[in-house]
């Protein structure tokens, strides 16, 4: 199914699919504009699908400029790939930090509604903690994730 396929599907029908890694292979843990570029364009297909949910816009693609300070922890699980008939690695979150010298932010994060409410980001906050020690978090803020920033005791760098 083509990129624009997926987009149409997921906004004319509220179709949202978990994304499959390439037969034989899986996700890098963080993706970069280092990896390869199905991984990136799997991203944003996710990407997608969070503007659609929090009418935000869509700023992302798959470049190399694009992806220059991007770092996205893949999120996964093992889905039932129908076609093949077994399951395969596929992409069911995302939770992207942008890394300049003057600041790390926590850019998003999006789950694909079946695995939300689980504490999977929650789970990797001592692995963003150890790989950024202190970070941002943009704004605005959804209530789910006020309520985690709550729940990790996150104090906003500005206010220290």
């Amino acid at each position: 199914m083509s990129n624009k396929q997926k987009w149409e599907e997921a906004t004319y029908k509220s179709v949202i699919r978990p994304q499959r890694a390439r037969i034989h292979c899986n996700f890098d843990e963080w993706v970069t504009k280092d990896s390869p570029k199905w991984q990136r364009e799997c991203f944003v297909q996710l990407r997608r699908y969070q503007s659609l949910e929090c009418h935000d816009g869509m700023s992302m693609d798959a470049s190399d400029t694009c992806w220059r300070f991007t770092e996205i922890l893949s999120l996964t699980d093992d889905c039932l790939n129908e076609k093949r008939e077994k399951y395969e690695e596929s992409l069911i979150g995302a939770i992207c930090f942008t890394r300049k010298p003057e600041i790390i932010m926590l850019e998003f994060c999006w789950i694909h509604p079946f695995w939300r409410n689980k504490g999977l980001v929650k789970s990797k906050w001592p692995l963003f903690q150890k790989k950024f020690g202190i970070f941002h978090v943009s704004y605005p803020r959804t209530k789910a994730m006020q309520g985690l920033l709550k729940s990790v005791g996150f104090i906003d760098p500005n206010l220290q």
